[in-house]
């Protein structure tokens, strides 16, 4: 018995030859090569904008470094010049308010308030009639500079 597998006989007379190679191109390509490296005046502009978009991007990220370096240098000038004008109160704060409990409370309130002030968190900050004469009657037994308690006042108002 014969294999049926081996009795094909093919016959390559009747094979198609494989059709030939297209090259398309989207674009128009004023240097085609053979080789198929070519440059064209769509390419040379392509990489001009992309160049031109680099350059761009660089120049923005530069200006944005600097002005960031700005903003921190002005946010830490401006802390260092708010911590050193209320340095004396909570220096003078901090030693008494062991001792009595008036200018302990008084340093409870005052204290976050100052801390938001010079962080740049607040500007004003609004406290009820009540709370507003008892911070500035205890600050009034404290021996420290009028212009802060005139600061303090500005910062800490009245509903």
């Amino acid at each position: 018995m014969e294999n049926n597998q081996n009795n094909f006989d093919y016959d390559y007379d009747n094979v198609r030859e494989p059709d030939k190679v297209i090259k398309d191109c989207l674009l128009g390509n004023d240097n085609d090569n053979d080789n198929g490296n070519y440059t064209n005046s769509y390419d040379q502009e392509l990489n001009e904008a992309m160049e031109l978009s680099l350059n761009e991007i660089i120049h923005i990220n530069d200006e944005q470094s600097t002005y960031e370096k700005f903003i921190i240098e002005n946010y830490e000038k401006i802390l260092k010049e708010r911590k050193a004008t209320f340095a004396e109160l909570t220096i003078s704060m901090n030693r008494i308010k062991n001792f009595d409990k008036n200018i302990l409370e008084l340093y409870e309130i005052i204290e976050p308030i100052i801390e938001l002030y010079c962080n740049q968190h607040i500007e004003k900050f609004t406290v009820d009639n009540l709370t507003h004469k008892k911070i500035f009657s205890d600050l009034k037994t404290l021996r420290i500079n009028k212009k802060i308690i005139e600061l303090l006042q500005n910062i800490i108002t009245i509903e």
